[in-house]
């Protein structure tokens, strides 16, 4: 893994969390064994929002385990667990916390 680029990490990571925050259901609880089509979106467009503003903080020289160690990427983890009926304002809130997470780095527009 340490011989690879940073933009080929990132990659690794990112297709590590699609397999593991997206595709991974739990049928044991209700907000997770069924997922509607919306949060089904919401949920991949906020990973390729979290990869495409670290692949611009990679080119601007921030390290991967930097970006690795941010707070805001538990949100990933925990987005499946978001009520359904709570989709739409709780994905535009972690949307927005990804967008400030990366504004310390200088990356300011929205990215996607």
């Amino acid at each position: 893994m340490e011989t690879l680029s940073s933009q080929d990490r990132l990659i690794l990571e990112t297709a590590r969390a699609i397999r593991e925050d997206f595709l991974h259901q739990s049928a044991f609880d209700d907000r997770d064994a069924y997922t509607t089509l919306t949060k089904q979106y919401r949920m991949l467009r906020a990973i390729m929002l979290f990869h495409s503003y670290a692949s611009k903080a990679i080119e601007k020289g921030v390290s991967i385990d930097k970006i690795h160690k941010m707070p805001v990427k538990e949100g990933l983890v925990k987005m499946r667990y978001i009520a359904h009926s709570k989709v739409e304002e709780d994905f535009d809130k972690l949307e927005q916390e990804i967008q400030q997470a990366f504004s310390t780095f200088g990356i300011e527009s929205k990215v996607l």
